[in-house]
């Protein structure tokens, strides 16, 4: 009986063996999963990142363009008028309706063409 009972205890003790390193092992590979996520996460979090900073840079060029297109527009219709103004010898009506409709007519032979374009 006495050989059965350390016979019995040994396999206990190898069976415990065996679930401890299975244990052991789960945990383990419990662990390299989170560690993976984890690297993933701080990758992706890092992408974000970046493709952030370049929008806010691309969107402040794209302002700061269209800004400079606003003020030279605006510079050429001036000179546009002046130069109009000194044609008409300072009459600011016929001036003003001839800029009007020159741009207005540019405008809509613009618009002709865009829509030309698309459809």
């Amino acid at each position: 009986m006495a050989r059965k009972k350390k016979a019995s205890q040994a396999q206990v003790e190898e069976q415990e063996e065996k679930k401890d390193t299975l244990l052991n092992q789960v945990l383990s590979l419990v662990e390299h999963f989170v560690s993976y996520f984890e690297l993933l996460f701080l990758y992706i979090q890092k992408t974000i990142q970046k493709k952030i900073q370049v929008g806010f840079i691309i969107t402040i060029a794209i302002l700061y363009m269209l800004f400079l297109k606003v003020v030279g527009s605006v510079l050429i219709i001036m000179a546009t008028y002046f130069a109009l103004l000194k044609y008409f010898n300072g009459d600011h009506i016929l001036t003003g309706l001839s800029l009007g409709s020159g741009i207005m007519i540019l405008s809509f032979i613009l618009l002709a063409v865009l829509i030309k374009k698309i459809v």
